[in-house]
């Protein structure tokens, strides 16, 4: 099933301290299976090419999430609280 409004959704992942929703179970398999390496392989990129090493994993978890989910955006914190898709919490 696939839900066109992600509020309505079903499909939820919880990694770290964030509690992701997903419109399909196809894009939550997709984060599930990518997310390990895509945070490994950009923290090092980014660790090359600014010679600082930064630990971006709660940027690049939503990052991510956005990249693969395009129904909507629905993210919340160990708090329950919203995050908008420009990182604030509403």
């Amino acid at each position: 099933m696939v839900y066109q409004n992600i509020f309505e959704s079903n499909y939820y992942y919880d990694y770290k301290s964030y509690r992701l929703y997903f419109s399909s179970l196809f894009n939550k398999t997709r984060f599930i299976d990518r997310i390990e390496a895509y945070i490994l392989d950009e923290n090092i990129k980014n660790t090359n090419k600014y010679g600082v090493k930064i630990d971006l994993t709660n940027y690049l978890i939503i990052v991510l999430y956005k990249k693969l989910e395009k129904r909507g955006f629905r993210v919340y914190n160990l708090d329950n609280e919203l995050i908008s898709d420009n990182g604030f919490i509403i």
